[in-house]
């Protein structure tokens, strides 16, 4: 008989040592439990590299008789259990059940997987407990742009272990008994799956702390040249990179006026992005910061004159909601998440993929049209208040909650 005042939630995701948008959801939706009076929350990390040390490898003989194991972590001041898997080499095990996972499971009330796509659901046995799968992309649109560069038997591979992953999100998404995604594809690809069941498909975005990301004071001193802000992950090819330094080279001629573009974020572009701004002769308006921490990133979009955002493919785009709440305009292109989060000539622009004329036309309309730029300004932050603050965001998740806890206690 279960005694426990509270209902507890295993938060599973894939490992919170990656870099990647997955842990501040992670840590959102950790917060929501610990401030509520209703529930606790066991952590839970799952394997997603082949050297992962907990798992059996065909590669370490040794891994076979000693098993999956568990291992207790810390993870940004709070316990995490991470989890093997069984011959993590190949990447559709990571998204199996096992043992070791079914029992740390066994005493909480309700899963919530939180994973960049589906498939991480696949990991909780069907039926053993309700499950809120939330995902931001399918495996197939976030690897699209991987998957046709060169051939070998490293790119063959990632497409045949694609090819699996992809069923294994469909699997998972369907089976889920809360449906949660953060952007429009999502949601059709969800009432897609299991049309009988559009009702369990949950609108649900991440939130940020619309406190902390504000708008600075209205007497701060303004950058001496003012400079376009870019945040992410730039050295995956995804960000595209390449596209955002032509556009900027577009948009300099545009402006015909002192600018800089002002990279953050965990990596950096790599050598040939920064070659090619050394032949344009940009290099020294070019400046990364690597992994600045809250109070330098805050600061960075508080004098930023707007965001820009180059991606290929996106699942939400959190550092647009950032850069909105803190009053400053963007620009993203329709790569997936962009198109659920700006309403395009109101709060932000949004452009093609690829188009790097189409972005340094819109980054220069706001450079040039104060006006314009102010009125925006006012529009993001409204944005970001009333649609993606934390306490919204909140609201979906308890909700969810609270439903499937219910049915679980009446059956």
């Amino acid at each position: 008989m279960n005694t426990r005042m509270k209902k507890r939630i295993a938060v599973v995701a894939p490992d919170l040592e990656d870099l990647g948008g997955v842990q501040s959801i992670v840590e959102m939706v950790v917060r929501l439990i610990e401030a509520s009076d209703r529930y606790e929350c066991k952590i839970i990390s799952l394997a997603t590299a082949a050297s992962d040390k907990l798992s059996t490898r065909l590669r370490s003989p040794s891994s076979w008789m000693r098993g999956v194991r568990t291992e207790v972590r810390y993870w940004r001041g709070r316990t995490v259990i991470h989890v093997g898997c069984n011959w993590s080499e190949f990447e559709f095990m990571r998204y199996r059940p096992r043992p070791a996972l079914s029992a740390l499971l066994a005493d909480c009330d309700l899963v919530q997987v939180i994973g960049g796509f589906p498939a991480w659901g696949a990991v909780v046995p069907a039926s053993a407990l309700p499950v809120a799968n939330w995902a931001a992309t399918r495996c197939l649109w976030e690897r699209s742009t991987l998957l046709g560069v060169g051939v070998s038997p490293k790119v063959l591979w990632r497409q045949v272990m694609t090819k699996i992953v992809d069923r294994l999100d469909a699997r998972a998404m369907a089976q889920a008994d809360k449906r949660m995604v953060m952007n429009p594809l999502m949601r059709e690809y969800a009432v897609m799956l299991a049309p009988q069941r559009s009702e369990d498909v949950v609108y649900a975005p991440p939130g940020v702390d619309i406190h902390w990301f504000a708008p600075g004071a209205n007497n701060a001193p303004l950058p001496s040249v003012p400079y376009v802000l870019v945040v992410g992950r730039l050295g995956d090819s995804r960000k595209n990179p390449a596209l955002l330094l032509e556009a900027f080279l577009r948009f300099r001629k545009l402006v015909a006026s002192p600018v800089r573009l002002v990279l953050a974020g965990a990596t950096g572009p790599d050598d040939s992005f920064w070659s090619q701004a050394e032949q344009a002769g940009v290099k020294g308006e070019i400046t990364f910061h690597a992994s600045p921490d809250k109070h330098a990133l805050l600061a960075l979009y508080q004098g930023a004159t707007c965001l820009a955002l180059s991606s290929n493919e996106e699942g939400f785009g959190m550092v647009l909601v950032e850069s909105m709440a803190c009053g400053t305009p963007v620009v993203a292109t329709r790569c997936g998440g962009p198109e659920g989060i700006v309403s395009d000539g109101q709060d932000g622009f949004l452009v093609g993929v690829g188009d790097s004329d189409a972005l340094a036309k819109k980054l220069a309309q706001l450079f040039l049209d104060s006006d314009l730029r102010r009125k925006m300004a006012q529009c993001a932050r409204q944005t970001a208040v009333q649609r993606f603050s934390e306490e919204v965001s909140g609201n979906a998740f308890f909700g969810v909650w609270d439903e499937l806890t219910e049915q679980n206690h009446g059956e």
